[in-house]
């Protein structure tokens, strides 16, 4: 008997795509549930833990987004995987605010998702650091290293985001080229809010408590 890699939970209503990803999930030694509308995955969540939610962004009733603000309003961190076959820049943009760990076009991209699924699992402990000094960056990236910490180093707030990461500890700067700090780390902790979140700043008047 194969180990589980753990539990996944996804909320579509069209059965045959629910079946799909089902199947393909199962094949990567995953344990699938499988929700019809948000309000029964809430309870669902409610009743058992889950690594990871895969989630239609149109529903009946409550809809993806609605999925994710209750979960965090709850105290859930559970990562959070919106799918959809009729997403623009305003609706992504609107689902990654709320928490949404990525935003997928249908048909879904499978190596896209798998990316996701090791996601999920979590099993290496990352430091994101986000830095547009790369060379102090990669200083640290590689003092962890050697401590045995994976690290990734991103120059930038949307950078960062995009790489759809979910680290342990996030080391971010107050100031970078785009996104505030603050901003970056707010989108970060909607994500998973368990995240630790550690600023730095060369620019004393720019610290926060």
């Amino acid at each position: 008997m194969r180990d589980v890699k753990g539990h996944i939970l996804v909320v579509e209503d069209d059965p045959e795509l629910a079946d799909n990803l089902v199947e393909i999930m199962e094949g990567l030694d995953w344990q699938v549930d499988v929700s019809r509308s948000a309000e029964r995955a809430l309870e669902l969540l409610r009743e058992r833990s889950y690594e990871g939610v895969l989630t239609d962004f149109r529903l009946p009733g409550l809809g993806g987004v609605e999925l994710i603000s209750r979960l965090r309003e709850a105290g859930a961190h559970v990562p959070v995987v919106v799918m959809s076959a009729f997403m623009d820049e305003s609706a992504a943009d609107q689902a990654e605010r709320a928490g949404a760990l990525d935003v997928l076009a249908k048909p879904v991209d499978l190596e896209r998702l798998f990316g996701h699924l090791e996601t999920f699992s979590r099993t290496n402990r990352l430091v994101l650091i986000v830095e547009d000094n790369v060379s102090l960056a990669e200083n640290v990236a590689e003092a962890l290293r050697e401590e045995g910490l994976a690290s990734e180093v991103a120059p930038d707030g949307l950078g960062a985001l995009s790489r759809r990461l979910l680290p342990q500890v996030a080391l971010i700067d107050l100031r970078l080229p785009d996104l505030n700090g603050v901003e970056v780390a707010r989108r970060l902790l909607a994500r998973d809010p368990t995240i630790k979140i550690l600023f730095v700043t060369a620019h004393a008047e720019h610290a926060v408590q």
